[in-house]
């Protein structure tokens, strides 16, 4: 993964992944609609959430280059 992957949180938020996440565990920023900021840094359980399309990928999810390693 990589910072400003977008996800999708088990609450129903989306957020933005951030620099450092490691492991199973995401670091995100939740979007807080109508608000141009996002929420404060949140850590997440990577297997809990789910990944979301990307816009520069037109409506793909990016690949978890990390299954590679």
């Amino acid at each position: 993964m990589s910072a400003g992957d977008r996800w999708k949180l088990p609450d129903g938020r989306e957020a933005i992944e951030l620099d450092g996440s490691r492991g199973g565990l995401l670091r995100v920023a939740p979007i807080v609609p109508g608000w141009p900021f996002p929420a404060p840094a949140e850590v997440a359980a990577r297997r809990i959430c789910e990944r979301m399309p990307s816009r520069y990928l037109h409506g793909q999810v990016p690949r978890d280059d990390e299954a590679l390693l």
